[in-house]
């Protein structure tokens, strides 16, 4: 389970409405993904099949 670091005044344990908990994830997202094509983390990167 992932920690819901959506925290603010009147929520000290993060979001607890559902379909403002998506959006906001969706949101970091895709600013994140933005962030990386801009940016990329350099190094070499190998997919070990599971």
């Amino acid at each position: 389970m992932l920690r819901n670091k959506f925290t603010g005044p009147g929520k000290p344990y993060g979001e607890t409405d559902q379909a403002a908990l998506t959006i906001l994830e969706e949101y970091q997202t895709r600013l994140r993904l933005t962030r990386l094509s801009t940016n990329p983390i350099p190094g070499l990167f190998v997919t070990v099949p599971a």
